[in-house]
């Protein structure tokens, strides 16, 4: 990760490359998941970005390139990432304050479910030097819960809810891009497909509507080594 450029304002524009990516396994978890995963992140591998990041910790632009031979699953991903950069961060409030004090972002995310709303509230734990320590809560829910969906059609599910809490804490060391995060977070889903009846005939295109519900909960670490390299010149 480079740092390439700061502007008057104090927006800091930095670049990066996904040298290699690692999956640990874990107890509980089965080999065919951890495999899959491994496949999957492994294709990240490669990518390029460049991002630009506020004085108050806002990500303002993020650009990410795919290494050669990518997918289309492969830009959906990258979407994805560019979504997770622009909330990985822990914006500052503009009026200064102090230990105790308590503030909100609010967020809107694009995803296969419709626009999620997310709010994360932070909170000031304490300030040492250019350590700041934050306890960190968010909720996230499916704008127009509640409102009609599409029809659900074979093969394509649709989403009737979705919701998301989560809790955890950061560290900023105003040296570093990246602050030192720890989240977990759990997702309730109930989603309907469409499946065909047995015996059907399938140009009729006969279908019954099935609810499946399902319970979703993720550990989310983040341990930047360094800081920033020097400016290029």
């Amino acid at each position: 990760m480079d740092r390439v450029a700061v502007s008057p304002e104090g927006n800091l524009t930095y670049q990066f490359k996904v040298a290699a990516i690692e999956v640990v396994p874990e107890e509980g978890v089965a080999d065919v998941m951890v495999e899959t995963l491994r496949t999957q992140m492994r294709s990240l591998e490669g990518l390029t970005g460049r991002a630009t990041v506020t004085a108050r910790g806002l990500v303002r632009e993020a650009d990410l390139k795919a290494p050669p031979g990518g997918s289309a699953q492969m830009q959906q991903s990258l979407e994805n990432l560019r979504q997770s950069m622009r909330q990985m961060s822990a914006p500052l409030p503009e009026e200064p304050v102090g230990k105790g004090a308590r503030w909100e972002a609010k967020t809107i995310v694009e995803s296969p479910a419709g626009k999620l709303a997310n709010t994360t509230t932070y909170t000031l734990k304490t300030i040492d030097g250019d350590r700041i320590d934050l306890d960190i809560s968010m909720n996230q829910v499916r704008e127009g819960e509640g409102s009609a969906l599409p029809p659900a059609v074979p093969g394509r599910p649709r989403f009737k809810s979705i919701a998301s809490t989560g809790t955890g804490g950061s560290r900023l060391d105003l040296s570093c891009l990246l602050p030192r995060s720890e989240m977990k977070i759990s997702t309730v889903m109930e989603a309907e497909a469409a499946v065909p009846v047995p015996g059907g005939p399938p140009s009729t295109g006969a279908a019954a509507p099935t609810v499946m519900k399902m319970r979703l909960v993720m550990d989310m670490k983040v341990f930047p080594d360094e800081g920033p390299k020097s400016a290029a010149k």
